[in-house]
């Protein structure tokens, strides 16, 4: 796919990396006619047949086309966006002495380029991917909404686990992956607010359905104020999204199953990584 998005023009890329919160393919139903899009951005002259799911990364890709059209280029050259993010993975799995980053992360890692941009989405699946992450989480879920929202760490070992993972993890995970190289930017999402919806009964749907919306507004709130909010602080050109002011949880219809994001809300992904990439 990127020889034949070279070919196609692409002289740069958007990079994104990360777990399903930007890896959302496998959450469309492919016998759907309805969820299958023509390909777009290049994407056209590599696939075969050239159609892809609506997912984060053809929904980038097709506003990535608009807007080159829009902007009346006539030329060969795209900013294509590429998917090496993996639904399921953790960031703690990537760092560390013990840390290994998967294909994806080592084929961005090989191909980043001088004036890429890289989006960064990960820890979702950190808060029970281990026993030492779910009692953590056990005893956060102990504390009242109110309370989560002005816990500092000093306050909480559990608290300041998952401020490591959120913001010194993260940034060990963006380093590993750019290294020496200057990227024209890089994104770093907070996680978007989930909403557990009756008959939507996977894994985490089930967990969450423990706990009160108002407290998982509060939490994902609180790790973009403590943890994300600082990846790579100071560090240009780094900029963080508090991505639940995009997709809050109000509306059902951003979500496949509560969790991942339907076509309608990876648009609203999209719209907030466009007003934070480079024009």
């Amino acid at each position: 796919v990127y020889s034949g998005l070279r070919t196609a023009g692409c002289q740069n890329f958007v990079w994104l990396a990360g777990d399903s919160t930007l890896d959302n393919k496998y959450f469309f139903h492919t016998t759907d006619h309805r969820n299958w899009k023509y390909a777009v951005n290049g994407y056209e002259t590599v696939l075969y047949p050239p159609r892809m799911l609506p997912d984060v990364s053809y929904l980038l890709n097709e506003r990535l086309h608009l807007q080159r059209d829009q902007h009346g280029d006539s030329s060969d050259r795209r900013l294509c966006a590429i998917n090496t993010a993996h639904a399921g993975s953790q960031v703690g799995q990537r760092v560390g002495e013990k840390g290994v980053l998967t294909a994806g992360d080592k084929f961005l890692r090989n191909h980043f380029s001088e004036g890429d941009v890289l989006i960064v989405s990960v820890g979702g699946n950190d808060l029970g991917g281990t026993f030492t992450a779910r009692l953590k989480m056990l005893r956060l879920w102990g504390s009242t909404a109110q309370r989560i929202s002005e816990m500092e760490p000093k306050d909480s070992s559990a608290l300041e686990y998952f401020v490591g993972v959120f913001k010194d993890d993260t940034a060990a995970y963006i380093e590993k992956l750019v290294g020496d190289k200057r990227p024209g930017k890089v994104i770093v999402c907070s996680l978007y607010n989930f909403t557990p919806k009756p008959g939507w009964d996977n894994a985490m749907t089930v967990a969450l359905k423990a706990v009160s919306s108002e407290w998982l507004g509060a939490f994902t709130k609180r790790m973009y104020e403590l943890a994300t909010s600082k990846v790579l602080e100071g560090r240009q050109p780094v900029v963080r999204i508090p991505m639940y002011e995009w997709i809050n949880g109000t509306d059902t219809a951003d979500y496949v199953d509560g969790i991942h994001l339907s076509e309608q809300g990876g648009r609203k992904m999209v719209e907030a990584l466009l007003e934070h990439m480079p024009a």
